[in-house]
């Protein structure tokens, strides 16, 4: 399998230097297999702001379907708990700074051949683009200052598929859940594909997330499991879990991996689910999840 990039340093529709709220548009040509698409920031000023700053909500469609919507502080969060390697990356040029963020599509962090081959990647339909979002669109919220410009890589597999058999697809569901007192549930965790991990913010307001519990059809997987004893099994699988220093509000608090092994067999499907969040204080506010899924839309 051979990877093509494309264009050179395209500029992304509707993005506008100095303009503080701009809607970006990217558009991926028909027929092909996506592995992954990086966003490049260069800033002629030395040291510039972070690009994690400047970018907002990143919203991924197919088929008029969005199955992906995270910030670009949420994108790099989801990265980097694979490893370090896949954090942005931000470095001086030349007098320049250069930043790069890219949503991973076909992700290299994936146990099995098998599973990157078939569930990673994302294939634009052979129909050719039109306004209604039969293809692959990808949009995003960015302030970009006047001494900055944002452009973009599309990454492309060489690689002969049946377009008309229906492909797997990792999809990231952000969901508000309403915190509160000591103790909450949740019962529509979304049920479309296979749930691969879970990804919890402490609320908007009071309260740090202590504790979790989830069930998925009969079966209890979390039974009020800590975040410390979270954090020392995800380290052992050598996943990077948020830091326990994480106590802040809105900042992620508790993550967890049902594809620690193998992301094929091991990650969940349960048509019904249930998740009980324990707080330390009495919590108000949202915790916001960060649901990882992977299947056919």
């Amino acid at each position: 399998m051979v990877t093509r990039i494309y264009p050179a340093r395209p500029a992304i529709d509707g993005i506008q230097v100095g303009n503080a709220a701009a809607i970006g548009t990217i558009k991926i040509k028909r027929g092909v297999r996506v592995s992954k698409v990086t966003l490049k920031y260069v800033d002629t000023i030395a040291n510039a702001v972070d690009l994690l700053a400047l970018i907002g909500d990143i919203t991924c469609f197919k088929n008029n379907y969005d199955f992906r919507l995270h910030s670009a502080v949420e994108l790099d969060y989801l990265n980097k708990q694979n490893g370090s390697q896949f954090a942005y990356q931000k470095f001086n040029y030349n007098g320049n700074t250069e930043q790069y963020l890219t949503i991973w599509f076909f992700e290299p962090w994936r146990i099995m051949a098998m599973d990157r081959e078939s569930g990673c990647a994302v294939i634009s339909e052979n129909q050719g683009w039109n306004e209604n979002g039969l293809e692959i669109q990808i949009k995003l919220l960015a302030a970009i200052p006047a001494t900055g410009s944002l452009t973009h890589r599309v990454y492309v597999d060489e690689q002969l598929l049946d377009l008309k058999q229906p492909q797997a697809l990792k999809q990231v569901k952000r969901l508000n859940i309403t915190a509160q007192g000591t103790e909450f549930d949740y019962y529509s965790l979304p049920n479309r594909g296979k749930i691969q991990g879970i990804n919890l913010k402490n609320p908007s307001g009071a309260g740090v997330i202590k504790a979790v519990t989830f069930r998925g059809d009969d079966v209890i997987y979390l039974d009020n499991v800590t975040r410390g004893e979270m954090f020392d099994h995800l380290t052992g699988l050598n996943l990077i879990p948020p830091p326990m220093a994480n106590v802040g509000v809105g900042t992620f608090a508790f993550s967890w991996a049902f594809d620690d092994t193998d992301p094929v067999q091991s990650s969940l499907a349960a048509q019904s689910t249930w998740l009980k969040i324990y707080t330390d204080v009495a919590a108000n506010g949202n915790v916001v999840a960060l649901v990882e899924t992977v299947g056919a839309i």
